[in-house]
């Protein structure tokens, strides 16, 4: 989100009044925007003004959402691996036959 934070003031301060032309500030308002789109998949009361701002929000939310199921579904495996009593590496599941080797409870 700070580097996005930094691209986003690059080159939307010159266009969009919801971003500060100064640079702390201005990135500042970048980074709440970068965080608010990839935490929600939607914009505030900051959004893009200008059409390469707009595609780089778009693939930042894109980036986001698949970080933040990455995310999930690293802790979701831990919390099983450690029900079952075995390391998360060990854990093979392809389809879904193969849940049926793991009870859990």
């Amino acid at each position: 989100s700070f580097v996005y934070a930094h691209i986003i003031w690059l080159v939307e301060r010159r266009d969009n009044l919801a971003i500060d032309v100064a640079y702390g500030p201005g990135v500042f308002d970048g980074m709440y925007l970068g965080l608010s789109v990839a935490a929600t998949v939607t914009f505030g009361d900051k959004r893009p003004v200008t059409y390469l701002g707009i595609v780089i929000t778009y693939v930042w939310m894109f980036t986001g959402t698949f970080l933040m199921a990455m995310f999930v579904a690293s802790i979701t495996s831990t919390i099983l691996a450690s029900k079952l009593g075995v390391s998360s590496t060990t854990i093979e599941i392809n389809k879904p036959s193969d849940l049926a080797k793991y009870t859990i409870g």
